[in-house]
């Protein structure tokens, strides 16, 4: 990736610090990491992760502890489709949330049921 400077000697963080202060912004604790970070989230959008991983050198295992990022973008799209509520029947109006905050009335089959904020299955924990 950078063929210019192959002399060991040379600092790569010092360098980039400099850029970025040249440009009125101030370095962040983990430069390379970060970089390594955001490129690798913003691959991993449009490749499957195992050719990601092969290109930036990697494993998945690495990838999912290490790199891959949640975005605000990500926020903004699940927002713009909300799962709020389960369509039961064509035509049927559905109930929108009521009472405890976290808890939504469902209409299946003409009676409501009350669903909580851990969802339909059942709990695992302490399992």
């Amino acid at each position: 990736m950078i063929g210019r400077y192959r002399d060991v000697n040379k600092n790569f963080r010092t360098r980039l610090e400099r850029i970025i202060r040249r440009a009125g912004l101030e370095p962040w604790p983990m430069l390379f990491q970060d970089l390594r970070s955001t490129r690798q989230t913003e691959l991993e959008e449009t490749f499957p992760s195992h050719v990601v991983c092969q290109w930036i050198g990697n494993s998945p295992k690495v990838a999912s502890k290490r790199y891959l990022q949640t975005t605000k973008e990500h926020f903004q799209k699940a927002a713009q489709n909300p799962a709020q509520y389960v369509q039961v029947k064509p035509g049927k109006e559905q109930e929108r949330p009521t009472g405890n905050p976290g808890t939504y009335r469902v209409l299946t089959h003409d009676t409501p049921k009350s669903v909580a904020e851990e969802g339909l299955e059942p709990p695992t924990r302490g399992l």
